[in-house]
């Protein structure tokens, strides 16, 4: 298949429609109004306290989220004959490189965020989207006695393990390798990143922050041309940030 074969496909017919499927999962429940409230509701009215009612609603989603990934992955290799699970996962072996560059990067692009972006550029536009009616992740104020429920914050962190690493292999390991195919590494770059960001349909608001994010996975990801590090950087990422917000007694966004 050519160039021009391959930009003509029915690639983007069904991922459109898989990308819409499991982002609106997402979206009814993860964002309160929708699912969410009903799940927080039948925690508590079985007698857990609301902060943990709130916390096990999180990890169904999250569960929920992971099934409709994986199941979307399932699709694509039977969809795609010449796709297999194993090229999904680019699995020769473990990036390490590509896990540290990771955190490197990740990490500098927080340092940049706290001394300069979130300031004069994230918070302005994230400030504009929310009056314009963009939807926001709610936040969670985590009770330090949530630290007492070790079995909790165990299900929490395997859950949105379950869909964030399916969400690498969906976004890099396949999308953003068919993109590179129909129009190069640019584009494979930008506009994987994009539809990664706007697949996050409960937090538009934080649209451009979480480009940036997305930019530095796209770009490790097609500079290592394999998915462990990014598939792991990311929920370990975020689940060491969530500890950590715990102990702080922080608010998570």
């Amino acid at each position: 298949m050519n160039i021009k074969q391959r930009r003509k496909s029915t690639f983007w017919i069904y991922n459109s429609g898989f990308i819409c499927f499991t982002g609106l999962i997402n979206l009814f429940f993860e964002h309160p109004r929708f699912v969410k409230r009903y799940v927080i509701a039948f925690f508590a009215n079985r007698g857990f306290p609301e902060i943990e009612s709130i916390f096990l609603a999180s990890v169904l989603s999250g569960i929920i989220g992971g099934i409709s990934l994986i199941a979307v992955l399932f699709a694509i290799v039977k969809i795609e004959k010449p796709v297999t699970i194993r090229s999904l996962f680019s699995l020769y072996q473990f990036d390490w490189r590509g896990l540290c560059f990771y955190f490197i990067a990740l990490g500098a692009f927080n340092l940049i965020e706290h001394l300069i972006l979130r300031k004069y550029l994230f918070n302005p536009v994230e400030s504009l989207l929310l009056s314009l009616g963009f939807p926001q992740r709610p936040a969670y104020s985590f009770d330090p006695v949530l630290l007492q429920f070790k079995w909790l914050n165990s299900m929490a962190i395997i859950s949105m393990c379950w869909i964030e690493f399916p969400e690498e292999l969906y976004f890099r390991g396949y999308f953003q390798k068919e993109i590179y195919k129909r129009f190069g590494a640019f584009w494979s770059i930008i506009l994987s990143a994009f539809i990664w960001d706007i697949w996050h349909f409960f937090g538009l608001a934080m649209i451009l922050r979480r480009f940036f994010v997305g930019l530095i996975t796209a770009v490790i990801f097609h500079w290592r041309n394999n998915v462990w590090g990014v598939a792991v950087g990311h929920p370990l990422g975020n689940r060491l940030l969530v500890l950590l917000l715990i102990i702080l007694r922080r608010k998570i966004f």
